[in-house]
């Protein structure tokens, strides 16, 4: 099976979100009050091979990577009030969601991109000497630090949109997801980076 990214652009609409909390519902007349009307999981998670390349007399990943990135519906939630509000107001939230996933997929891309360069790296151990176990490692740790990013990449676009409700700040954000996407020079967090934003995992 040949390596394959899935997953990676994903439209999101309201008919995704399968669970509902009831929550209070926000008072346009006061700013204050303006409370989170949706929630979004996603995630991605990687396979691999490997095995002894007799030419390379060393251990390589094979063709066979596959990253995929995921909306998770049993996380993922809507408050009740959602259907209630103006649907600019729902439009812009989605927005916002849909940032969420994205930011996801941009990470799981660059996981996929750098597992891929894995593939030419060649881990000379004998072929009954350790089965691999360093070819194993490098890539489960590449697996691991990509990992590390997502939950911080996902608090910080929060903080920096207020949940969405910051327009400034949403409008920044959409930028810098729409240039990650339009290119494949740059990582995600090489683009935030260039922003002035950096993700501490």
């Amino acid at each position: 099976m040949a390596s394959s990214l899935n997953g990676l652009t994903k439209a999101l609409t309201w008919n995704d979100y399968t669970n509902t909390k009831t929550l209070p519902a926000p008072n346009p007349s006061n700013p204050a009050s303006l409370v989170e009307g949706a929630f979004t999981q996603a995630q991605f998670n990687a396979t691999f091979s490997w095995a002894w390349d007799d030419k390379a007399k060393g251990y390589k990943l094979q063709d066979s990577v596959v990253v995929t990135i995921t909306f998770d519906d049993s996380a993922s939630w809507t408050a009740n009030w959602l259907p209630t509000q103006p649907q600019a107001v729902q439009d812009d939230l989605l927005k916002h969601e849909q940032g969420h996933y994205d930011i996801a997929a941009l990470l799981g891309r660059d996981l996929y991109n750098a597992l891929i360069k894995q593939e030419a790296q060649v881990y000379p151990e004998g072929p009954r000497s350790d089965q691999g176990a360093k070819v194993k490692a490098a890539a489960a740790k590449t697996i691991g630090d990509a990992k590390k990013y997502l939950q911080p990449t996902q608090k910080r676009y929060d903080a920096d949109t207020s949940n969405g409700q910051n327009p400034t700040g949403q409008s920044a954000w959409n930028g810098y997801i729409s240039n990650a996407f339009g290119q494949s020079s740059s990582t995600f967090l090489q683009v935030l980076s260039n922003a002035g934003i950096q993700i501490t995992p």
